[in-house]
C-alpha cells in the first residue's frame, strides 16, 4: 500500500517488525541501535553481504526510526521511507 498507511506507526506490522523490536539495543545494530556516534550506524551507511541483497533483491521494504529516551518515552520518529533492495 501507500507509505505511511500501515496499522503500526505508519508501517505494516509484520514478523520483520516483531523480529526488530525483539532485539536487544546494540551500538551500530541495523534495527535497534543505541547511540554510538557518527562512525556507526544510524549516521554511517550500513552495507549488507552480497548473499543477503542477492536473497532479497527486488524486495520493497519501508523503514522509520523511532528514538526513546532512558524510560522508554518517544522523543523523536522520522518520516516514513522505502527503498529496494537491489
Amino acid at each position: 500500500g501507500p507509505r505511511g498507511f500501515g496499522n503500526f506507526f505508519g508501517i505494516e506490522r509484520d514478523f520483520v517488525v516483531d523480529l526488530a523490536l525483539g532485539e536487544p539495543a546494540l551500538p551500530g545494530s541495523l534495527f535497534h541501535f543505541t547511540n554510538a556516534g557518527p562512525g556507526s550506524y544510524p549516521y554511517a551507511p550500513e552495507t549488507l553481504p552480497p548473499a543477503i541483497g542477492s536473497l532479497l533483491s527486488g524486495l520493497a521494504v519501508d523503514g522509520i526510526v523511532t528514538l526513546l529516551d532512558a524510560s522508554g518515552q518517544i522523543v523523536e520518529q522520522s518520516t516514513i521511507d522505502r527503498v529496494t533492495v537491489q
